[in-house]
């Protein structure tokens, strides 16, 4: 999969002000990742904590877009990769960050990072002390992917957001 391109060309159609709305959601969820992380492990409990926050924004491409099939990411993907063919809904959930997939931070056991329209959610289920490393490490991954992501030159000048 062309991931670097299918990103740029995902900024470049994307409307203004997506890029910070990116970028201030993962920082958030980063902060609560690195917080509960930190709070678990240091009272050995990833084998009894449970956690979850939601926060105030999902996924921007779906709250605008009209069902998966019309998605940015989706027509985007299917251009990019020359795909004729239907392909199946959540384009978004292939493309990696950081090496990192959605379909695998939005499985995982131990942490856990999902987006919806309205919010996004960070979440931490009871596991094992394999598990709590490992789901950490890919969910911190994924998260400053979208970060770096959301501070590429190709979204819309107006609103590129430095930090």
């Amino acid at each position: 999969m062309h991931t670097i391109k299918i990103k740029r060309e995902i900024a470049k159609a994307s409307p203004y002000g997506f890029a910070a709305i990116i970028q201030n959601r993962n920082e958030l969820l980063l902060g609560l990742l690195e917080k509960w992380y930190a709070e678990i492990n240091a009272n050995k409990a990833w084998a009894t904590a449970e956690k979850r926050r939601d926060v105030q924004h999902g996924c921007p491409h779906c709250i605008i877009r009209y069902g998966c099939d019309k998605c940015l990411w989706t027509k985007t993907i299917k251009r990019v990769e020359g795909i004729k063919e239907k392909i199946s809904k959540f384009g978004c959930c292939r493309v990696a960050f950081k090496g990192i997939t959605y379909q695998k931070v939005s499985n995982s056991r131990g942490f856990k990072i999902t987006y919806w329209k309205p919010a996004a959610t960070i979440s931490f289920y009871h596991c094992g002390i394999t598990d709590f490393r490992d789901s950490y490490r890919c969910c911190k991954k994924f998260l400053q992917g979208h970060i770096e992501w959301s501070k590429i030159k190709e979204w819309k000048p107006a609103l590129f957001h430095k930090s």
